[in-house]
């Protein structure tokens, strides 16, 4: 490479340098000095609720799931997701050595709960000014995470939630029939199993993983005034750490915790 080429590589470089905004690079600063930072991950012991809402308990789908499911699909394989941001992680066996930590933070997974209820869509079309609907109930789980939060650089307790719901699939609609004005419904159905429900929790794991250490992040970044984040501002953006792909972007609020309260 000659002279002419390595300047315009290094100008080039700069450019783009410049173009990253500075809570950006602080931010990565936060993901390549995260192995500085102890998290105590305390599992939720007995604070598993099983909540099912449909009347006939016989066609459940929680009663095949267990508290070993929740810990084996949800519970170990959270630790290890964060442990791919590099962060010290320890569970409560593990308290002496979390003790000595200068920088430490505690991720309470307080209670966890799953619930199954029926959930209605309505596949609907209008045709000379005649409505055809019809209504579908779909058994739907929904796992419910509640997460207290004390970080090393706020003197104050958080208390975050997340939901997420899974649903039997459904796709329904009407088709011109054979005659003028006749419709017939089409559907097809895939009911939800067992299996189904363990893989939506897995995925939950991760997911939950990325909402904790972007919300340690988007903290840190705050209290040392790199970035403005308020995560009681329904409409802020989070600074999102993409633990696969070892990136960085701005991301929407509907991807991160809800805050329920805050205890100075």
């Amino acid at each position: 490479m000659n002279r002419i080429s390595v300047l315009f590589v290094l100008i080039l470089s700069m450019v783009v340098s410049s173009c990253v905004p500075s809570y950006m690079k602080e931010a990565l600063t936060f993901v390549k000095t995260a192995d500085t930072l102890s998290v105590m991950v305390i599992p939720p012991s007995d604070n598993i609720i099983y909540t099912n809402h449909k009347t006939d308990s016989s066609m459940s789908l929680l009663s095949s799931i267990s508290n070993s499911d929740i810990y084996t699909y949800f519970v170990n394989e959270f630790i290890e997701n964060l442990e791919g941001t590099q962060l010290n992680v320890y569970t409560p066996e593990h308290q002496d050595v979390f003790d000595l930590s200068k920088r430490k933070c505690v991720v309470d997974l307080s209670q966890i709960e799953l619930e199954e209820y029926y959930e209605c869509t309505t596949d609907k079309m209008t045709y000379d000014s005649t409505l055809y609907y019809n209504d579908t109930y779909l058994t739907t789980i929904a796992m419910n995470l509640w997460v207290k939060c004390r970080l090393p650089y706020r003197d104050s307790l958080v208390v975050l939630f997340a939901s997420e719901n899974i649903s039997d699939f459904h796709y329904g609609e009407f088709q011109e029939g054979y005659r003028r004005g006749e419709f017939l419904y089409y559907e097809e159905n895939y009911d939800l199993n067992r299996d189904n429900v363990l893989e939506f929790i897995s995925l939950l794991s991760h997911r939950y993983a990325c909402y904790v250490f972007d919300f340690i992040m988007n903290n840190y970044l705050n209290v040392n005034g790199y970035y403005k984040y308020d995560i009681r501002d329904d409409e802020a953006e989070t600074i999102h750490y993409n633990i696969n792909k070892n990136r960085l972007s701005l991301s929407p609020s509907s991807n991160r915790f809800t805050l329920l309260s805050v205890d100075r």
